[in-house]
């Protein structure tokens, strides 16, 4: 089983691109504000081991039940445009359709400020952990990411 692990942290645009942020652990965070700063609902479910028990502040778990894709706070996803291709490779992988609200603010954000080797390791995730990458594919047309990176196409 693969798990993700995020420390609480606050994080502050500083610059252009993927690594243009301030990154600061705060351990006063509360669980909210730690779950807000996750990109997709399914990516803000938290796990209390001490208590055995889920934590899902913004509805990820209803998300997963739905196979659904959506953002957990359009204010802050926009701050970093990885998170476009992201969202393409993780409806691939994990079969998931992507909220059309999510699908619109993926449509508005710039890919221009992302370096060759971020975006080819999204295509690889996608084509190497996804069963079936032509979804993703059609996905990366349909956000207008193909259109965004290779516009000679």
């Amino acid at each position: 089983m693969e798990v993700d692990v995020s420390i609480p942290r606050r994080e502050s645009k500083t610059g252009q691109g993927h690594r243009g942020f301030t990154v600061v652990g705060d351990p006063t965070m509360t669980v909210d504000e730690a779950a807000r700063r996750r990109d997709f609902t399914i990516n803000a479910i938290l796990y209390d081991p001490l208590g055995d028990k889920i934590i899902d502040p913004f509805g990820g778990t209803a998300d997963l039940r739905r196979r659904m894709l959506r953002v957990v706070d359009p204010s802050t996803f926009v701050e970093d445009s990885l998170r476009v291709l992201r969202a393409m490779q993780f409806a691939a992988r994990f079969r998931l359709s992507i909220d059309p609200a999510t699908t619109t603010l993926c449509r508005s954000i710039d890919l221009g400020d992302l370096p060759s080797e971020r975006i080819w390791a999204e295509f690889e995730k996608l084509l190497l952990l996804s069963t079936h990458p032509s979804v993703g594919l059609e996905i990366a047309l349909d956000l207008g990411i193909i259109a965004k990176l290779f516009p000679q196409f």
